[in-house]
């Protein structure tokens, strides 16, 4: 009378297992980027041909990098859209790696609800939360991204899971996309200093900024929050080369929490962040 038992248990626990498993490829995991040397999310969701079915990836930065590409030291918020008609559940992953294949600049959490940093070797990967992927015949998953000091070539890859909802691997498709940001242009170039500073940070009513332009250039300052969205605009004028202290009033409207402080010089933006409270 044992035996029978035996092996219904032992059934029931690698049903329990393989369901678990399944679960489980719901958070994102790393190393299916699409980047040099690494598979992507074909490697299980195979039952389409990649980047078939008419949806699609597409990947964009604010502030945005074209033509230019990235201002070294400056932060950018990058979005990674994956979207199919009819579909209400989606994954992604991303690296952002120099030419070299190592990772360039630094990833940073936006929102922890639907984004984590995960490892791949050496390689920093930001991929989706289990259940942080639902959408309507789309989803933009967030993050930050620290440009390096100093130029050089990076690309942004990814890719990405329009899912059925199933809970398999099975009948889901697959899209990839790539977004060269290199720079060629170092800061120094842009006639300001990368030692920009802000104090006090965090700041309640006031922030002064302190840098140093290279010849005399139109500068502006602005204020976004971290997901580009315009919040004020402190000023605007032709500035003298040399030392600058400006010191800003932060409007009683704005929201506490972590925004983007923006310094234009002659067009090119740096950009730091600042906590108010």
């Amino acid at each position: 009378m044992t035996k029978p038992l035996r092996i219904s248990i032992a059934g029931s626990i690698l049903i329990i297992s393989l369901t678990s498993a399944r679960v489980l490829q719901n958070n994102g995991i790393a190393g299916y980027t699409n980047s040099p040397g690494e598979q992507n999310c074909t490697a299980c969701h195979n039952s389409f041909a990649l980047n078939s079915g008419g949806g699609s990836l597409s990947i964009s930065t604010t502030p945005s990098m074209s033509p230019t590409g990235y201002t070294p030291g400056a932060t950018y918020t990058v979005d990674i859209t994956v979207s199919k008609t009819g579909i209400n559940l989606f994954g992604f992953g991303t690296e952002i790696l120099t030419s070299a294949n190592t990772n360039a600049g630094t990833i940073s959490v936006l929102n922890s609800a639907q984004t984590k940093l995960l490892n791949s070797g050496s390689r920093r990967n930001i991929v989706h939360q289990l259940n942080g992927g639902t959408g309507t015949d789309s989803k933009t998953f967030s993050f930050l991204w620290v440009a390096p000091a100093t130029a050089g070539s990076a690309t942004i890859y990814a890719a990405g899971v329009a899912a059925n909802s199933n809970n398999q691997s099975s009948s889901d498709y697959v899209y990839t996309a790539s977004l060269p940001i290199s720079s060629s242009v170092g800061i120094q170039e842009y006639n300001l200093s990368s030692t920009v500073s802000l104090y006090p940070n965090p700041a309640t009513e006031n922030v002064t900024l302190t840098y140093r332009l290279g010849k005399d250039a139109r500068v502006a300052c602005s204020l976004s929050s971290l997901n580009g969205q315009h919040v004020a605009d402190f000023y605007s004028e032709q500035q003298v080369a040399g030392e600058h202290e400006q010191t800003v009033t932060i409007p009683s409207s704005v929201q506490s929490g972590l925004h983007l402080l923006h310094l234009t010089v002659d067009g090119k933006v740096t950009s730091r962040r600042l906590i108010i409270q």
